[in-house]
């Protein structure tokens, strides 16, 4: 339950940001959690395809198709 969490406060975290930018480094402060926990959970979102692997304009949370990240999962 607690890797749930996480992957729903990072994905909420990527998508409150306008760009759909963002470090590593950043997501962990904001999510207080250690950039090694971060980093793996993002892998896994990414490789469970919730994330692509590089934004592009299409897939950036601000063109206009986000969805909360209650609503993704």
């Amino acid at each position: 339950m607690q890797t749930l969490f996480r992957a729903v406060q990072l994905l909420a975290l990527l998508e409150s940001n306008p760009r759909g930018e963002g470090t590593l480094s950043g997501l962990a402060r904001a999510s207080g959690l250690p950039p090694s926990t971060a980093h793996r959970v993002l892998k896994a979102l990414q490789g469970g395809r919730w994330l692509p692997l590089e934004w592009t304009d299409a897939t950036r949370p601000h063109a206009g198709r986000t969805a909360s990240a209650m609503a993704v999962i």
